[in-house]
Order: C-alpha cells, then sequence, then structure tokens
C-alpha cells in the first residue's frame, strides 16, 4: 500500500495557500487604486464644473452691465471693476480683452480700445476668463456685447 494516499493527507499545499494569497491581495489593491482615482478624479470634474457654471452666470451679468464705449480711456478696466466681484472662494476672474470693430469696413479687431475705434460702432468682442488658484482649472469664453 505504498501507492496509496490516506484520506488525512488531502489539503491544501503551501503553494496554493501562497498563490490564492497573493491573488487576493492583487484584487484588494486594484479595488483600493480604483477608488483612489475616482475620488481624486471626483474633486477635480467638481471644480471644472464649478468653474464652467460660474464664468457662464458672470459673463451674463457682465452682459448686463451698462454698455461702456471702447473709445474711452479703459473698457477693460471699468468691465474689470464690475466682473471681480462675487467670484466663488478660491477663483479668479479676469477681463482679458475688450475689442471693438472699427467703423471702417474691412477693418479688423482693434484690441482694449487702443486704435482707432471711433465712432464707437456699439459691439465689442469681450474675452473673459476664470482660474482657480491651484492653477488646475483655467476656463476662457469670448462673447458679442452690444450697446443697447
Amino acid at each position: 500500500m505504498r501507492g496509496q494516499r490516506r484520506s488525512c493527507d488531502s489539503g491544501e499545499t503551501l503553494l496554493e495557500v501562497v498563490l490564492s494569497v497573493l491573488f487576493v491581495g492583487l484584487v484588494v489593491t486594484t479595488l483600493v487604486g480604483g477608488l483612489g482615482t475616482a475620488v481624486t478624479l471626483g474633486g477635480s470634474h467638481r471644480e471644472l464644473t464649478t468653474a464652467d457654471v460660474e464664468l457662464k452666470s458672470a459673463v451674463e451679468t457682465l452682459k448686463g452691465r451698462t454698455y461702456v464705449a471702447t473709445g474711452s480711456t479703459s473698457a477693460r478696466t471699468a468691465y474689470q471693476a464690475s466682473f471681480v466681484a462675487g467670484a466663488p472662494t478660491g477663483f479668479a476672474r479676469t477681463v482679458t480683452s475688450v475689442q471693438c470693430i472699427p467703423a471702417t469696413a474691412g477693418s479688423s479687431f482693434n484690441v482694449n480700445g487702443a486704435g482707432s475705434c471711433t465712432p464707437d460702432t456699439g459691439l465689442q468682442l469681450i474675452t473673459v476668463t476664470l482660474s482657480n488658484t491651484g492653477g488646475s482649472v483655467f476656463e476662457t469664453t469670448t462673447f458679442i456685447k452690444r450697446r443697447p
């Protein structure tokens, strides 16, 4: 009876136990890493969504403000003063440029009211940005403001 195994010798070998522990450890590590990534991306997405909604809201507010003639000393400075107020905590708003359409047909935009823009045609191309203090979010949009 040398070749037969006794029933009490049946069970898992050390190699089987080690491989099972390694497999379970690999699965748990993958799950924890995936959850960490999901939490990180969730925070980034929240910041981007906040910036997008805030920028759109601020642009609508700026559209409703009093029209400042581009030929004046600085339409950009005047718009910036009303645009900066009310930015959410951790974010900064900036009016990047105010361009006007000159009265001369075929002319290009004049940046920040510089150059000849008299008479004021009543159309301005305004570019605004919103960024967070960490630098991970930077949203820019351009819109046209019309004189009423």
